[in-house]
């Protein structure tokens, strides 16, 4: 609990932004080291499987339509899934090609579902309405697909992997899933 406090306190540490030096990080890992009387490398470690292990209730929540997890920290975790700038990306297949359309979601709830937590890695900051409008335009000619879960710290813990387009799709499988799976 106080790791997770404290790194939620330094929201550098657990916003992806490129633009913070490493210096600046390096100084807020001390900082949370000293706070919880651990070593650098260890609280990353911890941070490390924690964020693992939140990216991996929320994926198994989305595929078993569960509402809950009995983990003990999910709830205290739930900041994950704003991070970045909440954009999403919704992928759209239009015959031969396929486009990808940016979105920024303005509001300040918490998502409720894995959708929500779609973040697009561009740095770009098309207006929402052309990219509705970019949308609306392209539905005519092919159908839109559901988005694929993507978050940038759940790359880094090797949850999900980068394919053609900028789309990422899930890689990493729990027991109980191919348990479930095999059943099928």
């Amino acid at each position: 609990d106080t790791v997770i406090t404290a790194i939620y306190n330094r929201q550098q540490l657990w916003m992806e932004n490129d633009r913070v030096k490493p210096e600046i990080l390096d100084k807020l890992w001390a900082e949370v080291a000293r706070e919880v009387r651990r070593s650098v490398d260890i609280v990353k470690v911890i941070w490390q499987h924690l964020q693992m292990k939140f990216f991996e209730e929320l994926i198994n929540l989305e595929k078993f339509n569960s509402k809950t997890s009995s983990w003990q920290y999910f709830e205290r975790l739930r900041f994950l899934k704003l991070e970045n700038h909440n954009k999403s990306s919704v992928v759209v297949n239009s015959g031969n090609s396929t486009t990808s359309t940016t979105t920024t979601t303005t509001t300040a709830s918490i998502p409720t579902t894995v959708e929500e937590i779609v973040i697009d890695d561009d740095d770009d900051d098309d207006d929402a309405t052309t990219n509705e409008a970019k949308l609306n335009s392209n539905q005519s000619n092919g159908t839109v697909k559901e988005p694929k879960i993507w978050c940038k710290s759940a790359t880094s813990l090797g949850l999900i992997s980068q394919t053609d387009n900028n789309v990422l799709t899930v890689v990493k499988t729990t027991d109980d899933l191919t348990f479930f799976n095999e059943l099928l």
